[in-house]
């Protein structure tokens, strides 16, 4: 479940380890509930649409309060930008795009659930994507709803931040067939 790391040999990397991230077993464990379908991913999607507009309207007031916070999150924002990247690319971006924005409400238990929903679906997403007939037009209104979201944050306006963060999520997963 990658709570332990063990290796041979003698030293301080020597023997069972406890990782210290806490995201990493509930990552492995929700993969495992998906592939054997115990937990449906509308099921997924919809807590982590709860868990993400929760987060960016908290977060909303601690960035309007300090901008340099949101940094970490345009940066990803620019690198996606990029016209040139290969889907998988633009999905691991997004991945932590999503991560940065749960971070940021400085919520360490949000901040492993969705670290861990992102990496227990992100399988799925890439599959979806790879179906889906027209990456160019999603992509760019996945950007354009990227920027909205962090557009709101730094203004303050967490309401709005949240609800674009719903339409967010909720567009992709209706247009790749998921319904939740």
């Amino acid at each position: 479940m990658g709570v332990i790391r063990t290796s041979a040999g003698s030293g301080p990397e020597a023997g069972a380890v406890v990782i210290a991230e806490p995201a990493a077993p509930m990552g492995s464990a929700l993969r495992w509930h998906l592939a054997s379908r115990h937990l449906p991913v509308g099921d997924i999607v919809g807590a982590r649409v709860l868990i993400e507009s929760w987060a960016v309207k908290e977060a909303s007031v601690l960035v309007h309060a300090e901008p340099a916070l949101l940094a970490p999150a345009r940066a990803l924002l620019a690198a996606m930008d990029d016209s040139a990247l290969a889907p998988e690319a633009f999905l691991a971006l997004d991945a932590a795009f999503h991560v940065m924005l749960a971070e940021l409400a400085g919520n360490t238990v949000i901040t492993a659930v969705m670290t861990a929903m992102r990496e227990g679906i992100q399988a799925y997403v890439t599959a979806a994507v790879a179906a889906y007939p027209d990456w160019s037009s999603m992509v760019a209104r996945l950007r354009a709803e990227h920027h909205a979201v962090v557009a709101a944050m730094a203004l303050g306006e967490g309401d709005e931040a949240a609800g674009e963060v719903r339409r967010h999520i909720a567009g992709f997963y209706a247009e790749t067939g998921v319904s939740y």
